[in-house]
């Protein structure tokens, strides 16, 4: 859980930098597609990452290539 904050707090600093068109916004992946949710619908949803995916996740994120994704043409 620390780790997703980690990253909610990297991604609000994204969207707060200043934009190169002031008329558009700062955004980051997945933003338009969230703009159009009804965010009240989903208050007590939980998103549950597994202990893997985090380590995967994390491993990238340090430029570690990873042999379990190697293989897999989503990520080549």
């Amino acid at each position: 859980m620390l780790l997703l904050k980690k990253y909610q707090n990297y991604l609000i600093r994204i969207r707060s930098s200043r934009p190169s068109d002031p008329e558009c916004p700062v955004r980051v992946p997945g933003d338009r597609g969230r703009s159009n949710i009804d965010i009240t619908e989903h208050t007590n949803d939980e998103l549950v990452v597994s202990d893997m995916a985090i380590d995967m996740l994390t491993r990238m994120a340090k430029g570690e290539n990873i042999a379990e994704l190697s293989n897999n043409p989503l990520f080549n």
